[in-house]
């Protein structure tokens, strides 16, 4: 009986290389992706704190209806101050711009603490869409109120970050 002998070629090492190679670059592709679904993940929290703070501006209009907000500037809780610091005080009584005022600005300080750059504006606009943090082009015009929120997202370019923004409507 005769036993054949089979000789192997060395392409066992280079098919396993090759392998590696085309896994490295699908590894590559996956963690590429993941790092694009991170970064429209963070956007889209960014998107609904705006939309979620503008409801509640839209809310706290609501609540107080004497107030007419466009006409207010921030004040920094020149009215409830004393009251949330000491529970024991007998409770102030605001007025309804007083608490306009001071809804602006915690709406503001809310803004700038869940938002990067995050700002935000209650005027009368008639075209509410529009604007800039810089120029919020508010015309004063008209009975709708607009809400508008500013933030930046992450810019995905070296080009220059527009601020993103959500506006919303209020018939006065």
């Amino acid at each position: 009986m005769r036993i054949i002998q089979s000789r192997q070629g060395g392409f066992t090492l280079i098919e396993v290389l090759v392998t590696l190679v085309i896994f490295a670059f699908g590894m590559l592709g996956v963690a590429g992706l993941q790092m694009v679904s991170l970064a429209g993940m963070d956007s889209a929290q960014h998107r609904s704190v705006a939309s979620l703070k503008a409801a509640e501006m839209a809310e706290r209009i609501r609540a107080n209806p004497l107030a007419i907000y466009p006409a207010h500037a921030a004040t920094h809780a020149t009215c409830r101050t004393s009251h949330y610091s000491d529970r024991h005080e007998t409770p102030g009584t605001c007025t309804p711009d007083q608490m306009a005022g001071d809804d602006i600005w915690d709406w503001n300080a809310e803004l700038a603490a869940r938002l990067p750059g995050g700002t935000g504006v209650v005027c009368l606009d008639s075209t509410p869409d529009d604007g800039a943090p810089s120029a919020t082009a508010c015309d004063g015009s008209g009975s709708v109120i607009a809400i508008k929120v500013w933030w930046n997202d992450k810019p995905k370019s070296a080009a220059p970050q527009v601020p993103k923004r959500i506006a919303i409507s209020v018939v006065a």
